[in-house]
């Protein structure tokens, strides 16, 4: 009995000392918080250019998710004609990993970046370093060196979902929504 006791208590002081040591730590801190392998955007950022939430009148065809996860079931189609109603959602990334060779834009040669969105113009893009976003030029003297991972994905690098109720009542998500009268600025 005593045995089993004594080995017990050594398999949690070596478990404890692993932790301790940092074995088994988690991925978010070799890169940004992932969920579902994305990135999660906070709040938004689009100002002028957001679109307009409310009614919106579909001009083709949509499918309607479950969940705003790129592996969600359709759960409805929308189609040319009808009328939903819309609020803000989610914009989530799949980051790219890269090492900053030039300095620039506050990032320091070797450190370990992630690209997230970029400002939809080409100018500038948002990375994550050691849990801060910073917003780097993309091209000029100020920009930075980066040197990218090769791009192995699995699916887009980024999905604007969008909150959508159907007038039957069903409620459910549209991913990167095009075909609608109504979305204001991006109409």
């Amino acid at each position: 009995m005593q045995r089993r006791i004594g080995l017990v208590m050594a398999l949690s002081l070596a478990t404890g000392a692993c932790s301790t040591l940092g074995m088994g730590s988690s991925a978010s801190q070799d890169g940004p918080p992932l969920v579902n392998g994305y990135y999660i955007e906070p709040g938004d950022r689009c100002g002028e250019s957001c679109p307009t939430f409310g009614k919106w009148k579909a001009t083709g065809a949509a499918d309607v998710y479950a969940d705003a996860a790129p592996d969600a079931d359709v759960i409805a189609h929308v189609t040319a004609g009808d009328t939903v109603t819309t609020a803000p959602g989610q914009t989530v990334v799949r980051p790219l990993r890269g090492v900053v060779q030039k300095p620039g834009g506050g990032l320091n040669a070797g450190d370990i970046v992630y690209q997230l969105l970029d400002d939809g113009e080409g100018f500038s893009f948002d990375v994550w370093r050691n849990g801060d976003v910073l917003n780097v030029q993309a091209e000029g003297d100020s920009a930075p060196g980066i040197t990218w991972d090769d791009r192995h994905e699995e699916g887009p690098l980024s999905l604007w979902w969008v909150r959508v109720e159907l007038a039957n009542g069903t409620k459910g998500w549209l991913r990167n929504p095009t075909d609608f009268d109504g979305m204001g600025p991006l109409s």
